[in-house]
């Protein structure tokens, strides 16, 4: 896709998402709302960025895209992290690979399909043996049948002097 097309697309979809949410702020005040009026509802109160509308399309919604390792980290055991993500499509899905930057971080995750509504996991594991200093590390997630891909990041900083 050119970037011209993405662009396109993406003012399209905005302008009938906006749409949907004007539509939905004024059928808000009705006495009861269906599950297509509570999504309108969700949308208009959480405003979707470029980012938001790629995990829609994907029907792939996760925990978080980045793990911030608070307080430090000691070196020798990796700093792991297990990221969620729940599929929103009406079909199974199944992670293809996961692809680490670097050497220095290793990956494992769902190896099954995950059917609707259920969830599955990357984890991602810095190596912190010899290092120290602030770092920040990304896999890339590929789903069967997807063009496009998720990055996940972890950030942190090994501390030497930390208790391990």
């Amino acid at each position: 896709m050119t970037k011209r097309f993405k662009t396109h697309l993406f003012t399209f979809l905005l302008i009938g998402i906006c749409a949907s949410c004007s539509v939905a702020k004024n059928h808000l005040n009705s006495t009861t709302l269906t599950s297509k009026d509570a999504t309108a509802q969700s949308l208009y109160e959480n405003p979707i960025t470029q980012d938001s509308l790629i995990k829609l399309l994907d029907s792939v919604a996760w925990n978080e895209t980045t793990h911030q390792f608070e307080g430090g980290v000691p070196t020798g055991p990796p700093a792991k992290f297990k990221f969620v993500f729940t599929n929103y499509s009406d079909h199974p899905i199944k992670v293809a690979k996961v692809d680490a930057a670097c050497s220095c971080t290793a990956t494992d995750f769902s190896k099954d399909l995950i059917e609707p509504g259920k969830s599955g996991w990357i984890e991602a594991a810095y190596k912190t043996e010899n290092t120290f200093g602030y770092f920040k590390k990304y896999v890339d997630v590929f789903f069967e049948g997807k063009t496009n891909k998720h990055r996940l990041y972890l950030t942190g900083s090994v501390d030497p002097y930390k208790n391990k």
